[in-house]
């Protein structure tokens, strides 16, 4: 074994540690069909119906996950806010849920879900500019969500949305953490 331990002593490689980097998905991020407000809000579908509003395909080279940092450091941790509502009149009132997907569209499991009524401001003036939270404290929390596998290349991070009180939307928009892995 003294000669095998020769040979290899000092050509073992050290496989350096994957580092994510924090980063935030808005409308202009997604693919071609969910790049604009107007194709986000248009996507919305019937009252208990899901309907897919958003996707993002991972870039060649890369790995994605939904959320950044963790729960145990609230200072360490990515905050979110999303709106849907029709400016000067109301807002939609469902269920937002944030989604993984494989490339070839097959397996598609929810990683988390949350009534979309808590990730704005309720203002009665309903005016867009005046829902969305501004300050850390009034956004929602969302850690990185370590047990589901990152999102590869030609892969989806994607936004399902499941109406329950709706209005003829003119805006939507929202500010969700990721972490990237390159």
């Amino acid at each position: 074994m003294g000669l095998l331990d020769a040979l290899f002593v000092g050509n073992s490689v050290q496989v350096p540690a994957r580092i994510g980097w924090k980063d935030f998905v808005q409308v202009e991020d997604g693919d071609a069909a969910y790049d604009t407000e107007g194709e986000v809000f248009g996507a919305i579908g019937a009252v208990g119906a899901w309907s897919r509003i958003w996707e993002m395909t991972c870039p060649a080279q890369q790995e994605m996950a939904w959320g950044y940092g963790t729960a145990g450091l609230p200072t360490n941790q990515g905050y979110m806010w999303f709106v849907a509502m029709l400016d000067g009149a109301g807002y939609d009132v469902g269920t937002l849920r944030l989604v993984i997907e494989d490339h070839n569209r097959t397996v598609s499991p929810p990683v988390v879900s949350f009534a979309d009524s808590g990730l704005h401001l309720e203002e009665a003036t309903f005016a867009f500019g005046l829902a969305i939270p501004r300050n850390r404290n009034e956004q929602t929390p969302l850690p990185e969500k370590r047990e589901f596998p990152t999102v590869h290349e030609d892969s989806r991070l994607a936004i399902d949305y499941l109406p329950r009180v709706l209005v003829a939307e003119d805006r939507c928009n929202f500010r969700i953490p990721i972490t990237r892995y390159y």
